[in-house]
């Protein structure tokens, strides 16, 4: 009777199973003995820090497949709160921050709703935003609704420890963007301090040797014709009214919503859902590894029934009809006055919108 496992089988399945456990013996050897200290320092010299990654909205086409509205990729500037405040003087760095960025011929993010010079005060035109943050943040610091712009100047000065030997100007920019950092803490989401950023002041930055930012690439919405704009809307922050809706359904309390025509009535195809990774850093800076925890999920093309072409002909016939009806019209009632007649002046348009609503009639 032959026998089940053959005594050569079996000992090259040993031999197998040996040389795979003094393999994994050697690895662990290498990894924790020869290596670990070179591994932990590594470990210890590394940043891991969660950031949003963007997705983009979706793009508006004519019935023909004409590009409408899409998307263009520019650069962002966060601030990287984590490596900031390791600095020294992180109010320091941050006026630093701030005077590159304007120097440029570039602005910053700032909704302090304070008066940016002496004597302050708030701002006449402030929106439902901020009045709602400011109400906020008086709340979750015990301030009365009653303080006064110089007595929350002078309570973020404190709050924040910024020097009495900065000017106010200056300690009214330290004072903006601490808050700014502090509000956008609070409600988790990101602080863009600077939108649409040209190479050249991301060069600069990076040769000042600026600490405590990050360059993100981020979508702008662009619109690929001058023709039906009312029809085609555009796109906005929220307020908070508009938060308290648009939350239920997953926004981010900095997404962007349609305002006005298709953005707006096609908002939940358009709509884009970012996504989330884990980016791990050198403390020098260099991207050593990235880890997606939710992949960003980009928004739904939309088809209008419109036809461009169309559109373009009858928008230029209509602001041809303007202009020639509003020349008679000036020429009329200068007739009018230099006869010293009492007729009543005619009054110009301003202004017209037109669509073609059956594009197969033309």
């Amino acid at each position: 009777m032959d026998k089940i496992v053959k005594p050569s089988r079996l000992a090259v399945l040993i031999l197998f199973i040996v040389a795979l456990a003094v393999f994994f013996l050697v690895t662990l050897y290498q990894l924790q003995i020869v290596d670990g200290a070179s591994y932990y320092a590594q470990s210890q010299d590394t940043v891991s820090t969660t950031v949003s990654v963007p997705a983009s909205r979706g793009n508006i086409y004519d019935r023909y497949g004409r590009l409408l509205v899409s998307n263009k990729v520019v650069n962002d500037l966060t601030i990287d709160t984590q490596s900031l405040f390791e600095q020294s003087d992180p109010n320091a760095v941050i006026l630093k921050f701030a005077t590159a960025v304007t120097a440029s011929g570039a602005s910053y993010t700032d909704t302090l709703p304070i008066t940016k010079q002496a004597p302050f005060a708030y701002i006449d035109n402030m929106t439902d935003t901020q009045r709602s943050r400011l109400s906020a943040y008086l709340k979750a610091n015990k301030l009365p609704d009653s303080t006064t712009a110089v007595e929350l100047m002078s309570y973020l000065r404190k709050a924040f420890k910024i020097d009495n030997n900065y000017s106010s100007d200056d300690m009214r920019t330290i004072a903006g963007i601490r808050y700014e950092i502090k509000t956008r803490y609070a409600a988790n989401v990101d602080y863009v301090f600077a939108k649409n950023v040209s190479i050249d002041l991301i060069t600069k930055l990076m040769e000042q040797n600026i600490p405590g930012f990050n360059v993100v690439q981020s979508y702008k919405r662009e619109y690929d014709t001058d023709y039906a704009a009312h029809l085609l809307g555009s796109v906005g922050a929220m307020g908070p009214d508009e938060y308290k809706q648009y939350k239920e359904q997953g926004y981010q309390m900095n997404a962007t919503v349609g305002r006005g025509g298709a953005e707006k009535a096609f908002e939940s195809y358009l709509h884009a859902s970012d996504g989330t990774a884990v980016v791990t850093k050198t403390r020098g800076g260099t991207t050593i590894n990235t880890r997606y925890t939710k992949t960003p999920e980009p928004g739904n093309q939309v088809s209008l029934t419109i036809d461009l072409g169309l559109q373009e002909t009858a928008e230029n016939a209509l602001s041809s009809f303007i202009t020639a009806n509003n020349e008679t019209r000036e020429t009329e009632n200068a007739a009018y006055k230099a006869a010293g007649l009492t007729k009543k002046v005619k009054d110009l348009i301003s202004g017209g919108a037109i669509v073609g609503v059956n594009c197969k009639t033309g």
